[in-house]
């Protein structure tokens, strides 16, 4: 089923079957309090552009997914986030929000998405996550390929808690263009955070909290946790990590100089 025309969704709406399609240059409008259902094996692909408006719900069945090669807007609030979960309470994971829009920009405020088996997987995208959680998946965030001005990822004031045992919170390879600022990873089975592949993200002010590892760096990669500036202080915090708070293996990340910036 294509959805070719300015669409609202309201109230209960249902993905049957295998896809149905925002086709390009059309808008579908999940307002204030709406549902939708996506079942078992199904997909919602946007093609075109997805907004989701507070209190608006996505739950999916065992397989369920949401392709996004257009743009996915959310709109939620503080005490209304926009929800991406499963489809009950101890039902099967569902596979996560899958990015890959090239041109277009993806702008999540304020959503929470809980119990897929990847939170998001972004590559070759814009994305801005602000104000919003990932949690109990098998991986949080994973980006790929955010390498100039066209592709990058912002993550401000975000949560990352409870993923499984060795996977990350955030994963982040092959990657220019990634800024972490104001965030927490915490309660991560395996990471709060993996760098690796020429990854070079900038994190600021987040707290690494109650992981396994804090955070791994690998493979030719150079995070900075500060920069190269007198005085710049990075204000990461580590704590509670069962291991390392930081790991180099054949990498090299910046942690500050020695005059009272950095980690």
């Amino acid at each position: 089923e294509t959805i070719a025309e300015r669409t609202l969704l309201t109230r209960n709406n249902w993905v049957r079957g295998q896809a149905a399609n925002i086709a390009y240059n059309f808008t579908a409008d999940a307002l204030a309090n709406s549902i939708t259902n996506v079942l078992d094996n199904s997909w919602l692909s946007v093609n075109g552009t997805l907004n989701a408006n507070a209190n608006s719900q996505f739950k999916f069945g065992a397989s369920g997914r949401l392709n996004v090669y257009g743009s996915l807007n959310t709109s939620g609030t503080s005490g209304q986030p926009v929800l991406f979960t499963n489809a009950a309470p101890g039902a099967p994971r569902w596979t996560g929000i899958t990015i890959a829009t090239l041109t277009r920009l993806n702008q999540l405020n304020y959503c929470t998405i809980t119990n897929a088996d990847k939170g998001i997987y972004a590559s070759y995208s814009k994305l801005n996550l602000d104000h919003s959680s990932i949690s109990n998946c098998r991986m949080g965030l994973d980006l790929y390929g955010m390498v100039s001005v066209k592709y990058y990822c912002n993550i401000t004031n975000s949560i990352i808690s409870n993923c499984d045992a060795g996977y990350p919170g955030l994963n982040i390879e092959s990657s220019d263009k990634v800024t972490v600022t104001s965030s927490e990873f915490k309660l991560n089975g395996g990471w709060g955070a993996r760098v690796y592949n020429y990854a070079n993200p900038r994190f600021y002010f987040n707290l690494f909290n109650s992981n396994f590892f804090g955070v791994t760096v690998e493979n030719n990669s150079n995070p900075r946790f500060g920069d190269y500036v007198v005085g710049d202080v990075g204000g990461n915090t580590f704590q509670g990590n069962t291991s390392t708070a930081i790991i180099a293996i054949g990498a090299s990340p910046f942690l500050g100089l020695n005059t009272g910036g950095g980690v």
